[in-house]
């Protein structure tokens, strides 16, 4: 069942559960969907880019450090699986380098990482992008199984086909992968669901006085 058809059940059996999220879901209608829909679901994490990532973690990223801790990762595990043609399904060597990965990530709990998802440069454009999701998100699916945090999975996003290790039309395994790379600390909000810093960046993003304003006319005590 997919996540939008759960909604629709929910809508059905318990009828707020579906405003209210998954876990409301869950006790409404007693399912539970697979972890590669909830990480679609959840916005814990997945939401980073350049411009938030440092609010989120509180502090500025140090190269040095940032990139001691690139090494430190890469000399722990593959930081790259790659997938069958047309499939998401973690193999056996991708399922080995997805256990070094969580080892490390168990063990330096404060990192974040981002996990990319590609496909090689056979079918359509769109279609790759859908593909290399899928794939990204089979990988981060899988490190949580494996203890991971979700919190520390920054990113989880697709490239497509647009960065192919080999540019060749035709099936090219190494093309087909999801990488995950380091890149940044902090406990930022992972374990809070909503903290006093998340509170402020939300007043200072979207409170206007216009809005106060309103809210203030229209309360009727």
């Amino acid at each position: 069942m997919s996540w939008n058809n759960a909604r629709r059940r929910a809508t059905t059996c318990g009828g707020r559960a579906a405003a209210l999220g998954l876990a409301a879901l869950t006790a409404a209608c007693g399912y539970t969907p697979p972890l590669k829909d909830q990480i679609t679901a959840y916005e814990s994490y997945g939401r980073w880019d350049a411009n938030n990532f440092a609010a989120m973690t509180g502090r500025a990223m140090d190269p040095e450090r940032l990139a001691a801790l690139r090494a430190a990762f890469q000399a722990a595990s593959p930081d790259t699986i790659t997938f069958a043609f047309d499939s998401t399904a973690i193999e056996p060597a991708a399922e080995i380098a997805l256990e070094a990965q969580a080892r490390w990530l168990r063990a330096h709990p404060s990192t974040m990482i981002a996990i990319e998802g590609h496909a090689d440069l056979v079918g359509s454009d769109p279609y790759n992008q859908r593909l290399g999701l899928r794939r990204a998100r089979a990988a981060a699916a899988r490190l949580v199984e494996l203890g991971v945090a979700p919190g520390q999975l920054a990113l989880v996003v697709s490239r497509g086909e647009t960065r192919p290790v080999i540019p060749v039309e035709r099936e090219e395994r190494v093309n087909r992968r999801a990488v995950s790379s380091v890149e940044g600390w902090g406990a930022g909000w992972r374990g809070r669901s909503f903290d006093g810093k998340r509170a402020y960046l939300a007043y200072e993003q979207y409170s206007t006085k216009e809005v106060e304003a309103a809210d203030v006319a229209t309360t009727d005590g």
